[in-house]
């Protein structure tokens, strides 16, 4: 079995989450300082409740932010594996898929996709996308305990490209026990040419 490579990587999936936990959370804690500075009796009682609802959410992406930073740490992320390399149109392959630490995870299901570039034009603005032309499921499953996962999956490439440049990928979804989901992409080889017969 050859074992795929998650691209992008654990870390830059991570530190996109990052800067976007730090621009939220910082942001909502300078906006809640200023507020609170300058408050005087005249301010409505609703402006708290506002504020500290959307704190609140700040607190629950710092928390979702630990729990990534830890299962990144310990590359606690999905194994993936194809017994071929290489895979032309209409072939099958057998697919490993290990989630070794499922402690934190509720959730698991993995989805054989292609994607492809598509162009719209509205107006006078071209529009340039990468946009999924194909998805199945392979296994969706809830776990009721944190014992590890490990599951053998066939898998089968349509006899025709769903588009012409399309690109095929193994997407293994962990949705966390504290409510966030982490994608993981595994790219594979799909040759353009059809089968000979």
């Amino acid at each position: 079995m050859n074992r795929l490579a998650r691209k992008p990587s654990l870390w830059m999936n991570f530190l996109g989450r990052f800067l976007f936990g730090v621009v939220w959370a910082g942001g909502m804690s300078a906006f809640t300082w200023v507020v609170w500075v300058k408050r005087d009796a005249n301010t409505p009682v609703f402006v708290w409740f506002v504020l500290g609802f959307f704190d609140l959410l700040a607190i629950g992406i710092v928390w979702d932010l630990v729990v990534r930073f830890w299962r990144t740490l310990m590359h606690r992320q999905p194994v993936v594996e194809i017994d071929r390399q290489s895979l032309r149109y209409g072939d099958s392959a057998q697919l490993h898929v290990v989630e070794e630490h499922p402690e934190s995870v509720k959730e698991i299901s993995v989805r054989l996709v292609a994607e492809h570039w598509l162009t719209t034009t509205n107006g006078g603005t071209t529009i340039r996308s990468y946009q999924p032309c194909y998805d199945q499921e392979l296994l969706a499953i809830s776990l009721a305990e944190a014992e590890p996962v490990s599951r053998m999956l066939q898998i089968r490439i349509p006899e025709k490209p769903p588009a012409d440049d399309a690109k095929w990928k193994i997407v293994v979804a962990t949705m966390l026990r504290q409510g966030g989901v982490i994608a993981h992409p595994f790219p594979i080889d799909v040759t353009p040419t059809s089968p000979q017969s």
